[in-house]
């Protein structure tokens, strides 16, 4: 059972045996796999096909849930960076702060230069 699915963007072929798990196939391999002449006959589906439909669905399912988890991660990435690059610039003018400002400012710039998450640090003024 060869079946193809969409959700968004993502676009993905899966087949499904009787006795194997399903697997996930390219394009190329799936096209092959459902080409057909013209002098083939239309065939009967297997009394199994639901079965191995819902397997498939299975394996679309954990698929597509491991890889829309990866861009959050870049996302909150992206504004530790942000925060990183703001961070530096105030300390290059350390003027408007006190010395535990400054202490404070530079703990948080290592933390989050070794990869560190702003959610480990309580929100704290500056100014």
């Amino acid at each position: 059972c060869v079946t193809f699915f969409r959700r968004g963007k993502v676009q993905k072929f899966f087949m499904a045996q009787a006795i194997k798990k399903a697997r996930e196939l390219d394009f190329m391999t799936s096209a092959g796999l459902l080409e057909s002449g013209p002098d083939e006959k239309k065939k009967k589906l297997p009394r199994e096909m639901y079965d191995l439909l819902d397997s498939n669905k299975e394996a679309f399912i954990i698929a597509t849930t491991e890889e829309m988890a990866e861009p959050q991660k870049r996302r909150g990435r992206d504004s530790a960076a942000n925060i990183l690059r703001i961070l530096k610039a105030t300390m290059k003018n350390t003027q408007q702060l006190t010395e535990d400002q400054e202490l404070y400012l530079k703990k948080v710039l290592i933390q989050l230069e070794e990869g560190g998450s702003i959610q480990s640090f309580c929100v704290y003024s500056v100014f």
